[in-house]
């Protein structure tokens, strides 16, 4: 088919170049996104990880306190271990890597 017939077909390298300025736009935006989403769900899981540890140190009742500081180290790293696995699944999932 010589090239007359294809018409709006043809892209010049000006218009290929502003959607790949466009679409690496989008991508950055969405990879932005994700390491916030994925730092708020790491410093929150630490935080009310935090607050079961203080109220596991300032309780005066032993049982109590052994419960809530397990269960506070549990919160905490689960929370952060099960944040950065979801978010690698994620990027696996969106071809990240």
């Amino acid at each position: 088919m010589p090239i007359e017939h294809l018409g709006d077909a043809i892209k010049t390298r000006e218009e290929i170049g502003r959607d790949r300025v466009e679409q690496e736009r989008e991508v950055s935006r969405a990879a932005r996104f994700e390491l916030l989403r994925v730092c708020l769900e790491c410093v929150g899981s630490c935080a009310l990880g935090l607050v079961c540890l203080g109220f596991g140190l300032h309780t005066t009742d032993p049982t109590v306190g052994a419960i809530a500081w397990w269960s506070g180290m549990l919160i905490g790293y689960g929370g952060i271990t099960i944040s950065l696995s979801t978010a690698y699944l994620r990027g696996v999932a969106r071809g990240d890597w």
